[in-house]
């Protein structure tokens, strides 16, 4: 089991449809009043404080005029993506917001102006997997079933998504929502027979989904592993043209999908996949050596490029478990060791392999890809 989010928020098999959307009934578009239009009422601070003390680590705040005009709107900043709308009821005024994030499960708030919360359904990211494959397929229906009604309920509410907001918001949505590739004909024994959440039988994408997917595993791969925030080994070198760095992303990004092809079939051996790693910095630093800082496509980019492509084809059931993970600084950071060594500046393979020999330690006797996976979800 690695999630009962059903089981949190509402038992759909127990419950008939019509019980099914009183619980939904929150999420309803509520009646806007906008009375006093120009005027702050003193209940709306409480309301814009709570907002503004959920989302003040990102320098997100509720905007004024909203307040004083009733607006509804959206804001988008710092990976999040933010629905908020006002309305009135029995209770008093009150602020709906729905904020998404790709790192986090989504949230959906209702503050009154006396200050007091109501927390409103949001579409949930988990759900459990019994020994019973028919109460398993139950349970995965009852999940899509209900995300689903959640979302056309956002819809109607006006929280649906554009297709301007950030990709990992849009691939959460998609994968939490509808059914996707990798069921359990595309999986291997071990796979099928693992604890966790299975796609089923008949799951697919149509061409133009796949088409979407693929282009956003393209644009997070790229924008975590070429946008270091480290001045001292950017990229790229000075004064390269936008020109000039869409010709090396795209050749990068040709190079990973054939890297890719090799775990269609299986896996790699540690050594062959470290030496692909090898290869792929070697040939980009031959290619676009004007291009990049010190002339060098540096390993530890290169490895984060890999890992990183490798592990978004693997989660979505594309490939096989690749043998290794990718290194960044949260992984870097909890290796002992490897004090010092950034993931954005080393660019020899040995730092690579003793990398590679710490998280085996500490991953204590999980696979890196399983391993780097879990801690990833608990950051």
């Amino acid at each position: 089991m690695i999630g009962d989010g059903l089981g949190e928020h509402i038992n759909i098999r127990s419950s008939p449809a019509a019980d099914r959307r009183m619980f939904l009934v929150g999420l309803r578009a509520p009646e806007v009043k906008p009375e006093a239009p120009y005027r702050i009422i003193v209940g709306m601070d409480k309301i814009r404080e709570r907002f503004n003390r959920d989302f003040s680590n990102w320098d997100i705040y509720l905007p004024r005029d909203a307040i004083t005009r009733r607006d509804r709107g959206k804001i988008v900043k710092g990976g999040w993506v933010i629905w908020y709308c006002f309305g009135k009821d029995s209770q008093g005024e009150y602020l709906d917001y729905y904020s998404s994030h790709r790192m986090t499960d989504d949230r959906h708030t209702r503050v009154y102006e006396d200050g007091h919360i109501e927390d409103l359904p949001t579409i949930i990211s988990m759900y459990r997997v019994t020994q019973d494959p028919e109460e398993s397929a139950r349970i995965k229906a009852d999940f899509y079933a209900r995300n689903q009604e959640v979302t056309a309920m956002l819809a109607e509410k006006g929280f649906g998504l554009s297709a301007n907001d950030p990709g990992g918001v849009q691939i959460n949505r998609y994968l939490h929502v509808w059914p996707t590739r990798g069921g359990s004909q595309d999986r291997n024994e071990d796979q099928r027979n693992a604890p966790g959440v299975d796609l089923g039988p008949n799951a697919y994408v149509s061409e133009f989904q796949a088409e979407f997917l693929k282009n956003q595993v393209h644009y997070l791969t790229l924008q975590a592993s070429l946008s270091t925030k480290n001045p001292r080994y950017p990229i790229y070198a000075r004064d390269v043209s936008d020109k000039e760095r869409l010709q090396f992303r795209t050749r990068l990004v040709k190079d990973l999908e054939t890297l890719a092809i090799n775990f269609g079939v299986g896996s790699l051996s540690h050594e062959e996949h470290t030496r692909n790693i090898g290869n792929l910095a070697r040939s980009n630093t031959r290619r676009f050596s004007r291009l990049l800082h010190n002339g060098t496509f540096r390993i530890g980019v290169a490895q984060k490029a890999l890992n990183l492509f490798l592990k978004f084809l693997w989660c979505l059931g594309e490939i096989h478990e690749p043998p290794h993970c990718p290194f960044d600084s949260i992984v870097i950071g909890r290796l002992k060791d490897c004090e010092g060594i950034k993931w954005t500046e080393f660019n020899d393979i040995e730092t690579y392999e003793h990398l590679v020999r710490q998280a085996r330690a500490e991953a204590k006797g999980l696979s890196l890809a399983e391993w780097e996976l879990r801690l990833y979800n608990q950051q």
